[in-house]
C-alpha cells in the first residue's frame, strides 16, 4: 500500500513557486490511449505522478513506464511538474532491464499475495475492553479516562493488516517462477529470463521475458510491455476474470491507492509469518528467489561499488557549506543547494551502510573495520539506572555548550561532520558504535549523485530492515523457558530497583535546535504567548486563589514553579556581552560564521560560548517550555503518538526528559485560563448589572448565553497531549528495562553450548530472549495477577518519578488500550509481533511460542 507521501525531495533543484503550494491538474496520455487526469501540488515531481497512477486500480499491473516532454523528452523521477508549464504528457514505455522485470513479476505477485496472505479483510470495529481496572473489571474504561475518549477507538491487533487485505477476491494469477537466473546478471543486449505463470485455474503458460517485454515462449508471438496484457491477449478467461478483480480493487478502495508492495518492516509481521515463525512465509516484495534485493540499495554491496572514505566526504563537505563565493549571493545560494544535496544523500547511503555493518559486527560480537568504517562492541546495560547520562554535570555542560554553538552556526546546515559519523545500533542486546573510519582507503572521486543510493526512485529502494531480522523461534518452548524468562526479569529487576535513589539527575544536556529556536525569537519577537513583547493582560492574569496555589507549587528540587514566565524579551534583541565575550566566540566559531551570527542583530555575538550556554538555559526553563505548551493547546491536529510527540519538542529544542514538566504546565496553564475567563465573564456582568439594575452571577451569565461555567480543566487538546505523554515516560521506561532484559537473556549461558552469549554457534539464545521479552510484556500490560507484576511496576513508577519528575497515577486506567503501549515499546525497542489477538485481561497474554 501507499507508504505515505514523504518523499524525498531533490534539494538541488530551483523552485519556481512561493509561498504556499498550489494545486495543478495534469493530464496524462496512457499508452492504451487514454486519458489519466491527474490532481497534485505545484512542489511535486515527475516521482509524484507515477504514484498517483500507481493509486488507480486499473493500472495496479503498470510498473516501468516514464513521462516524456514534447522538447526535453524522457523526464527523470526528480524533475519538477511546475516548472514544466504544461496541462498535458505523455506516458512512454521505455525497454526493461533484468532488474526492472524482476521488480514488475514481484509487483504482481505482492498484489496477488494480498488475497492470500494478509489474513482476512475484516472493518475496522470498536473493540471490547481489554484494558479496564484491575481492581474493577466491570467498570468501563471511560470513568478512568474521560477526557481521551477519541483515543479508546482502537483496532485489534489482529486486524492490523484488515485494510491491507483483498481475501476473498479472486486474483487469477496464482505464482511466477523464474525458471533459471543463469547468464542474465551480466544484462547483455539480448538478454532472456524465462518464466512459468500458474494461473489459479490451474493452467500454466510458458513467458519469456526480455528488454522489449513479456512474450509467450513460442516463437513469432507478440511482445506485451507488461504480464498482464500478454495473458489477457492470450486467454480470454482470464482478461474477464482481471477485470472483475479489477473492478473489485476500485470499490473496496473508492479513493485509490490499491494494496501492493507490502513490506513487513512494522512491529507486527503478516499473518503468513506468524503462523510458523520457524519457517516464516516471506513476501514477493522480500523474497530473493524472484529477485528481492536482500537489503536493498546499500552502498558496496553491488558490483564496481568501492569502499568510501566517508569521513573525508563529510569534511569536504562541510568545508564547502562554510566557505564564502565570491560570485555573489545568487551563485553562493545555488552552490549551498547543491552541496547540500550532495551531502544528504551521502549522509543516507552511510546511515544504511553503518546500520547493515553493525548489525553484522553485533552478531559475531567483535570489534571490526568494513566499508570504510570503524565498529565497537559492548553489551547492553543489565541494570536500569534513572541517572543515565545525567550524572556527570561537566559533561553536561559541555555537550550544552557544543549544542548552542552548533545551532547558531548551523542555521540552514544539515549538521556538522562530527555528527554526520556517529551511528549507533542495537542488536541481539549488543550496541555498536560506529564512526567513519579516517584511514580508510579513499576512491578517486565521490560517486555521483545519481549513482548514490537515496536517489534511485526517489528514495524508494532504500535499506530494507526485515533482511536483517534475528529470528527468536529456533525452537520450541517448555515451562523451562518460561521461568528461565521470568528469572531474568527477576534478577534484572531486583539489581534496577537498587539503582533507584542513588545518585542525583540532573538537567539534560541542551539540543541545538533550542538555539535555532532561541535565535529566531530574539530576531522577530512573537506578539502573544509567553515571552510575547504585548501579550494580552487577560492571558497572564490570576485570581488570588490561583496564585495562593502557583506559590505552593515545588519541583523536586524544592524549588517554586512560577505559573507566569519572568523572562522579559528585550527589545532589539539582547544587550551586554563584552569585547572578551565576542573574542572567545570567534575563535570558537570562526570569523566567518561569527560574523554571520552578528549580521542577525540580536546580540549573541557578544558572549562568550559559556554564557550563550547560561542564557539559553534560562530562557529554556522560563519560555521555551511554556510556548510549546501555549502551541500545544492550539495545534489542530495534536501528535498522536510519541514519535511524533518527539518529533515536535525536539524542533523546537525541548528535550523529552520534561514531559513531565510538560503535563505540569499543561495543567497550570488551563487554570490560568479558566482564570482568566471568569473574570472577563465577572466584569461582563457587573456591566450588565450597571444597565439592568439587578445583580448577574457569571454562572448566571453564562447559562443564558447556552453555555457552561469554565471548567477547572479543559478535557480538549491538552488532554490528548498529557495521554501521550504519559503513555511515552512508560514506554521510555519499558525500553530500558526491555534492554537489560534482551542483554542479560542473551548473555546467559546455553544449555547445550559451552559458549556464552548470543553467538551464531549459540542456538538457544533467542529462545532465552522471546522467553524474557514475553516475560517482560506480560508483567507491565497483563493482569494484575501476572508474575512480576507489582515488582516491575513499582520500579516502574520508581524510575518515571526520579528521572522526568512525574508521578504516574494510580492504578493502569491511564493508558487507556494496551495496544498503544505494546505498540510503543515493540517500535522503541525493535520488536516484532505475531499478529494475533492479545487479551490483556490474561495473566499472559503474550507469548513464546
Amino acid at each position: 500500500g501507499k507508504q505515505g507521501k514523504g518523499r524525498r525531495r531533490d534539494a538541488g533543484s530551483k523552485r519556481s513557486f512561493t509561498g504556499l503550494p498550489s494545486v495543478i491538474d495534469v493530464t496524462a496520455r496512457m499508452p492504451d490511449g487514454q486519458q489519466v487526469e491527474l490532481r497534485g501540488v505545484s512542489t511535486d515531481m515527475v516521482a509524484d505522478l507515477k504514484m498517483l497512477i500507481s493509486q488507480r486500480a486499473e493500472y495496479v499491473h503498470l510498473t516501468h513506464y516514464a513521462f516524456s516532454h514534447p522538447t526535453r523528452g524522457v523526464l527523470p523521477d526528480s524533475q519538477q511538474v511546475a516548472p514544466l508549464k504544461l496541462s498535458s504528457l505523455d506516458v512512454v514505455l521505455p525497454d526493461y532491464t533484468v532488474e526492472k522485470a524482476l521488480d514488475h513479476i514481484r509487483h504482481l505477485l505482492s498484489v496477488a499475495a494480498s488475497t492470500t496472505m494478509l489474513g482476512p479483510r475484516t472493518e475496522l470495529r470498536e473493540p471490547q475492553d481489554t484494558g479496564r481496572s484491575d481492581t474493577e473489571p466491570s467498570k468501563q474504561r471511560k470513568s478512568a479516562q474521560p477526557n481521551s475518549s477519541s483515543l479508546e477507538i482502537v483496532a485489534d491487533v489482529k486486524d492490523f493488516y484488515a485494510f491491507f487485505s483483498l481475501q476473498g477476491l479472486h486474483c487469477p494469477i496464482q505464482s511466477i517462477v523464474v525458471k533459471e537466473r543463469s547468464g542474465v546478471e551480466a544484462e547483455t543486449e539480448s538478454w532472456s529470463l524465462p518464466l512459468l505463470v500458474t494461473q489459479t485455474n490451474g493452467k500454466h503458460v510458458d513467458v519469456v521475458a526480455d528488454k522489449s517485454g513479456f512474450r509467450l515462449d513460442d516463437p513469432g508471438t507478440v511482445t506485451n510491455h507488461t504480464l498482464v496484457e500478454l495473458l489477457k491477449s492470450a486467454d480470454s478467461d482470464f482478461a474477464e476474470q482481471w477485470a472483475t478483480f479489477v473492478d473489485a480493487i476500485g470499490k473496496l478502495y473508492p479513493e485509490g491507492n490499491p494494496p501492493h508492495g507490502i513490506l513487513a518492516n512494522a512491529w507486527l509481521v503478516p499473518p503468513c509469518m506468524g503462523d510458523d515463525p520457524a519457517r516464516p512465509a516471506l513476501l514477493p516484495s522480500e523474497d530473493p528467489a524472484l529477485g528481492a534485493p536482500n537489503l536493498g540499495c546499500v552502498w558496496g554491496r553491488r558490483p564496481g561499488q568501492e569502499p568510501r572514505n566517508w569521513a573525508a566526504e563529510f569534511e569536504e563537505g562541510e568545508v564547502q557549506l562554510r566557505a564564502e563565493d565570491p560570485k555573489g549571493k545568487a551563485a553562493s545560494k545555488a552552490k549551498h543547494a547543491e552541496t547540500h544535496r550532495r551531502l544528504f544523500l551521502a549522509h543516507c547511503a552511510y546511515v544504511d551502510t553503518a546500520v547493515v555493518e553493525g548489525v553484522e559486527a553485533a552478531s559475531a560480537g567483535v570489534d571490526r573495520k568494513a566499508a570504510g568504517l570503524q565498529m565497537s562492541v559492548r553489551s547492553e546495560e543489565t541494570r536500569v539506572n534513572p541517572c543515565r547520562g545525567c550524572d556527570d554535570r561537566g559533561a553536561t555542560e559541555e555537550s550544552s555548550v557544543a549544542a548552542i554553538l552548533r545551532g547558531l552556526a548551523n542555521h540552514d546546515a544539515p549538521s556538522a561532520a562530527c555528527t554526520l559519523e556517529e551511528v549507533v545500533v542495537r542488536h541481539r542486546g549488543r550496541v555498536v558504535g560506529v564512526r567513519a573510519d579516517p584511514e580508510a582507503a579513499a576512491p578517486e572521486g565521490a560517486p555521483a549523485v545519481e549513482d548514490e543510493p537515496a536517489a534511485a526512485e526517489c528514495g524508494a529502494a532504500a535499506l530494507k530492515l526485515n533482511a536483517l531480522r534475528w529470528l527468536l523461534h529456533s525452537g520450541a518452548s517448555g515451562e523451562a523457558d518460561v521461568s528461565a524468562g521470568e528469572a531474568t526479569l527477576r534478577s534484572t529487576l531486583a539489581e534496577s530497583l537498587e539503582q533507584l535513589g542513588q545518585g542525583r539527575v540532573g538537567p539534560p544536556p541542551l539540543r541545538w535546535e533550542l538555539a535555532v529556536s532561541w535565535a529566531g525569537f530574539l530576531k522577530t519577537p512573537p506578539t502573544e504567548g509567553p515571552g510575547a513583547l504585548a501579550a494580552p493582560q487577560s492571558a497572564f492574569r490570576m485570581s488570588p486563589a490561583t496564585a495562593g496555589a502557583a506559590a505552593g507549587t515545588r519541583d523536586s528540587a524544592g524549588a517554586p514553579h512560577p505559573r507566569l514566565p519572568s523572562y522579559s524579551t528585550p527589545v532589539g534583541g539582547l544587550t551586554g556581552g563584552s569585547e572578551e565575550g565576542e573574542a572567545a566566540l570567534k575563535e570558537a566559531m570562526g570569523p566567518h560564521t561569527w560574523a554571520a551570527l552578528a549580521k542577525l542583530g540580536v546580540g549573541l555575538h557578544r558572549y562568550s560560548p559559556e554564557q550563550l550556554a547560561v542564557k539559553a538555559a534560562e530562557w529554556y526553563s522560563q519560555v521555551a517550555l511554556r510556548r510549546v505548551v501555549w502551541e500545544l493547546r492550539r495545534l489542530e491536529v495534536a501528535p498522536v503518538d510519541g514519535i511524533t510527540l518527539a518529533d515536535f519538542l525536539h524542533s523546537r529544542g525541548i528535550n523529552c526528559r520534561h514531559l513531565g514538566r510538560i503535563i505540569q504546565l499543561s495543567k497550570e496553564a488551563v487554570v490560568v485560563e479558566a482564570d482568566a475567563l471568569y473574570e472577563e465573564m465577572a466584569a461582563e456582568a457587573k456591566h450588565q448589572q450597571q444597565q439592568r439594575g439587578a445583580i448577574v452571577h457569571p454562572n448566571q451569565m453564562a447559562a443564558e448565553a447556552g453555555q457552561r461555567p469554565p471548567p477547572a480543566r479543559s478535557p480538549g487538546t491538552m488532554a490528548h497531549v498529557t495521554y501521550v505523554c504519559q503513555v511515552d515516560m512508560v514506554a521510555r521506561a519499558l525500553k530500558h528495562l526491555l534492554r537489560a532484559v534482551i542483554s542479560r537473556a542473551n548473555e546467559a549461558p546455553s544449555s547445550d553450548s559451552n559458549n556464552t552469549g548470543a553467538a551464531e554457534g549459540d542456538p538457544g539464545a533467542g529462545q532465552r530472549v522471546a522467553a524474557a521479552v514475553a516475560a517482560t510484556l506480560n508483567a507491565a500490560l497483563g493482569s494484575a495477577q501476572a508474575p512480576l507484576h507489582s515488582e516491575l511496576w513499582g520500579w516502574l513508577r520508581g524510575y518515571v518519578l526520579q528521572r522526568y519528575q512525574y508521578s504516574l497515577p494510580q492504578g493502569r486506567d491511564f493508558l487507556g488500550g494496551r495496544q498503544v503501549l505494546l505498540r510503543a515499546c515493540c517500535q522503541k525497542v525493535g520488536i516484532e509481533l505475531a499478529t494475533h489477538s492479545y487479551d490483556f485481561t490474561l495473566s499472559g497474554p503474550v507469548s513464546a511460542p
